[in-house]
């Protein structure tokens, strides 16, 4: 971005492990306005605010918003002066999308839809980022997958490669919205500190060959996440 100062950078679960990780990078090396939304749900998050607000010498910097995705009219507030919208908020635990089904659905994509809707009507088109889960792969170009008693299979296709490329798909635009009207769908992955071991490349079980865990130091991942 050109105008530093004039940035203003919303990130939904900015206290998370990724979305503070996040907040620092433009806290330290951007001259960016930073604004986390969260709910404070996950035990011990707190401390990544007051950590990062011990980053920010000025105030005015870093604005902090204890609120929930669900809540159409927060986030609406949240997305009205923002240039840029990084959306990691979710509901992210298996068991308790088992547990109940409900507040899952509620949260990942009653909440999404809040955020894009509240992007798309605020009427200034900020960039937009959405991590997904790691399981998405966008249009990869191959057969209709084949189900299979234990898996789905791709004819002629034993698995999907590392070098298989990606489609990025844009969401809500119209469909002569200019450039800078962006929304990009990422897939996720695993982000861990630099000193766990799921950062070395070791092999996924039951795979032989180059295949490595998708594990990635978060130092790497702040730089893509943030929008250039």
């Amino acid at each position: 971005m050109k105008n530093e100062q004039a940035r203003s950078v919303l990130i939904f679960g900015g206290a998370g492990f990724i979305g503070s990780n996040l907040a620092r990078h433009m806290l330290l090396r951007t001259e960016a306005k930073v604004h986390i939304f969260d709910n404070l749900s996950r035990t011990g998050v707190h401390h990544n605010v007051e950590w990062l607000r011990k980053l920010a010498p000025h105030r005015d910097r870093l604005q902090v918003t204890v609120g929930d995705i669900r809540d159409a009219q927060l986030v609406e507030k949240a997305v009205s002066a923002a240039t840029e919208i990084y959306h990691l908020a979710a509901q992210v635990a298996v068991t308790t999308s088992i547990a109940d089904p409900r507040l899952d659905l509620e949260v990942n994509v009653g909440g999404a839809f809040n955020v894009l809707d509240a992007a798309r009507r605020c009427g200034h088109r900020p960039f937009l980022l959405f991590t997904s889960t790691n399981k998405v792969y966008g249009n990869l170009g191959l057969p209709e997958p084949i189900v299979t008693p234990t898996r789905y299979d791709y004819p002629g296709c034993p698995g999907i490669s590392e070098s298989q490329p990606l489609d990025f798909h844009s969401l809500m635009a119209a469909p002569r919205a200019p450039p800078t009207s962006t929304c990009m769908i990422l897939p996720g992955f695993t982000a861990c500190p630099p000193w766990s071991s799921a950062c070395r490349a070791s092999p996924a079980p039951g795979n032989s060959g180059p295949k490595t865990r998708d594990g990635w130091p978060i130092s790497s991942i702040r730089p893509c996440n943030a929008a250039q």
